[in-house]
């Protein structure tokens, strides 16, 4: 079934290749990989979650969720970074150019790497109090975001190579070994600040497993020319305010339940947006097949838009399918994925579910303009960010209070996406 997607995937691409020559080609079966391969760890990740649900409870749960999310405010912002990277190194055939972008970036990482180790140790008591959380937990942010950064920096330039296997390989190991450092912790009786220590863990496993991959590049100091280094520069400003944007959208909910709701409740909030990012990781292999293929076209002027319309077309497909088996078995899901104890989450599963359909639209079409370096397109989701967490501040009385502003903000953010699309393509917006 992949095979076939992917086939027709590339005849929208106008690629003038017989079906033999498609599978050979190693963009396609870069794809396919990716595919295949994003959607293995993600199933890994969620069976983490619910390990992680089971064995803690709703209440530590939602301590071990709500630290994840305050961690993913800063690693989806770092998606501002793997943009940049991959643009640029997929557009870069040259040995000694990679090597300097090798450089620049791993230099740049360990200034920002450090600023962060930095500001969240000083930060920590501050960050505990607001969000309820033990102070050894948050004590653990900093290292965490360090190692994180890096590793994000090395995958990114992997795939901006198309060498999905190994960005693969990267995150399974890191998902698997905190499986194993997890439970292994929890069991031992070490509650929530054991499960946050065993990702540590695993980032340091991950963190050289991935540097490894680059061994060829991390030989001699190689510097970019200054115009380059502008050009980067000036590319990753509206990249990162679009990165910071789009996981608001998505984590400051729940950082703002756990701050709201009694721990109980907030457990449960956690719990279904573990389920419903079930349909934005499980279509959001497609938006990383999307990005390359579309800035590689962009870069030769070859067309593209058809590409986009498959890809709204097969993220519509898989939102679907998983919105429908919410809408029918709310309570066999949430029962079988979690267990009795977060069954009060299953009214709101289907609504929460559709909140994460209107995001990951968003977001494919957001990061599609992103590709063509129209970066205008980045104050939408900056916009409905900020409605979004301005409506939970004011409507936090129940959990539908916020899946409600959530929809809202996400069902408007398409709309206006919509809206610049129609406009975009009548009067040509230039950035």
């Amino acid at each position: 079934m992949i095979n076939r997607i992917l086939n027709y995937q590339f005849t929208l691409l106008s690629f003038q290749f017989s079906g033999k020559s498609i599978i050979k080609n190693p963009l396609f079966s870069g794809s396919a990989i990716m595919i295949v391969g994003s959607n293995f760890t993600n199933f890994v990740a969620y069976i983490y979650h619910l390990i992680m649900g089971r064995l803690l409870g709703p209440s530590l749960y939602g301590e071990l969720a709500s630290t994840l999310a305050a961690l993913g405010l800063f690693t989806t912002a770092f998606g501002f970074i793997g943009m940049v990277i991959i643009k640029f190194v997929s557009s870069s055939e040259d040995e000694d150019k990679l090597k300097g972008l090798y450089y620049w970036f791993q230099k740049k990482a360990t200034y920002v790497g450090f600023a962060l180790l930095c500001i969240f140790l000083l930060l920590s008591p501050l960050v505990s109090k607001f969000m309820n959380l033990p102070i050894k937990i948050t004590i653990l942010m900093g290292p965490l975001l360090f190692l994180f950064l890096f590793t994000f920096v090395y995958r990114s330039f992997l795939q901006g190579l198309l060498k999905f296997f190994k960005v693969i390989i990267s995150t399974s190991t890191d998902l698997i070994f905190r499986i194993i450092f997890g439970v292994l912790l929890v069991y031992l009786g070490y509650s929530s600040f054991g499960a946050v220590f065993g990702i540590f863990l695993a980032s340091i496993v991950s963190y050289f497993v991935t540097k490894s991959f680059l061994r060829d590049y991390s030989g001699k100091k190689t510097s970019l020319d200054i115009g380059h280094t502008k050009k980067i520069v000036a590319y990753s400003v509206p990249v990162l305010v679009f990165s910071i944007s789009n996981n608001l959208l998505i984590s400051s909910d729940v950082i703002l339940a756990k701050h709201y709701f009694d721990t109980h409740t907030a457990g449960i909030y956690a719990s279904l947006s573990t389920l419903g990012k079930i349909i934005f990781y499980g279509a959001s292999p497609v938006g990383a097949v999307m990005f390359p293929i579309i800035s590689k076209r962009h870069f030769k002027g070859h067309p593209y838009t058809k590409v986009l319309f498959f890809s709204i077309l097969m993220t519509l497909g898989i939102s679907s399918g998983i919105l429908l088996i919410y809408y029918l078995f709310p309570e066999l899901m949430v029962t079988v994925l979690f267990g009795e104890k977060f069954i009060a989450g299953a009214p709101y599963l289907f609504s929460f579910a559709i909140f994460v359909v209107l995001y990951s639209l968003s977001n494919l079409i957001a990061a599609f303009y992103m590709s063509i370096e129209k970066t205008s397109i980045v104050y939408i989701p900056l916009l409905f960010s900020i409605i979004q967490v301005v409506g939970i501040v004011i409507f936090h009385n129940k959990v539908m209070d916020i899946i409600i502003v959530s929809i809202a903000s996400a069902g408007m953010m398409l709309t206006s996406m919509f809206i610049y699309f129609v406009y975009d393509q009548k009067y040509k917006i230039r950035k």
